[in-house]
């Protein structure tokens, strides 16, 4: 699995992870994190794979 991190504006970043395995041709997941006093991470896949991208900071902070 490659992932990819983009600033796609100005304390918006989306991380892009290609899977192969998933289905016939893969799959993209996307997840976006917006920096800010509270920062929001925007959760895309399956939710099993929450804890690959989730900051190491109290779920608050994740909303």
């Amino acid at each position: 699995m490659h992932t990819n991190i983009d600033e796609i504006a100005a304390d918006t970043f989306r991380f892009s992870a290609f899977i192969p395995d998933v289905g016939p041709t893969g799959m993209t997941f996307n997840q976006f994190l917006i920096r800010d006093d509270e920062p929001l991470l925007f959760h895309t896949p399956a939710t099993a794979n929450f804890s690959r991208w989730s900051p190491r900071r109290s779920p608050r902070s994740c909303r």
